[in-house]
């Protein structure tokens, strides 16, 4: 029943994953409990202070944020944006963005370079940092492009689940055609400005 109500209208492939998330992380508690290890409890209350924050619309206790994926353009467009857009608010959180593809991050591409130059942004300086569960630890939040990616890396890492969210209210994906790299970094701006105006949001 708590599923059904968590998650109504959802089809059988995304109830599958939400149920088989949630029994890892259950199971993890159980074998960590075992072992004398509490970390994941911690984890958990701090997962519900942020919930809890959301449902009364307080500002999120994250401090920095980490955006992973399998395409480096986009991850890479969107450090660059969410550190703009932070600083703009006065007060820049830490961010950084890490590859969840095979073997080692390509290049970004020129044509994103030139979308986000015509918004005054320079990818130039971000580089996406190897994954680990280290750098996991290293940051409060982690925000992926894609509902499936956030699921991806969740299975995963099924220790640090309840840090990983899809950026957007709708998945952001690499345009079909090459006149929509620009569409495409709109979509990328509009949610990571989202999440700073959450995230310096007025007590």
């Amino acid at each position: 029943g708590s599923f059904l109500r968590a998650f109504p209208g959802a089809d059988d492939r995304k109830f599958a994953e939400e149920l088989r998330k949630t029994l890892r992380h259950e199971l993890t508690h159980h074998v960590e409990s075992l072992a004398g290890d509490r970390s994941l409890e911690y984890e958990d209350d701090r997962f519900m202070g942020d919930y809890e924050a959301m449902t009364k619309n307080e500002p999120l206790d994250v401090d920095s944020v980490l955006f992973a994926g399998r395409d480096v353009d986009l991850i890479t467009a969107a450090a660059a944006l969410f550190d703009l857009r932070s600083r703009e608010k006065g007060d820049a959180i830490p961010c950084a963005c890490t590859y969840t593809g095979e073997g080692e991050a390509p290049e970004v591409s020129p044509k994103m370079k030139k979308a986000a130059e015509s918004l005054g942004v320079d990818l130039s300086g971000v580089k996406a940092l190897p994954l680990n569960e280290q750098l996991l630890y290293s940051y409060d939040a982690v925000f992926c492009m894609t509902e499936e990616e956030a699921d991806d890396l969740a299975d995963d890492h099924p220790r640090w689940d309840m840090r990983i969210f899809a950026l957007g209210d709708r998945d952001i994906e690499r345009p079909k055609t090459p006149l929509g790299w620009g569409g495409c970094l709109k979509s990328i701006d509009e949610a990571v400005t989202q999440l700073s105006d959450e995230l310096f949001a007025e007590e």
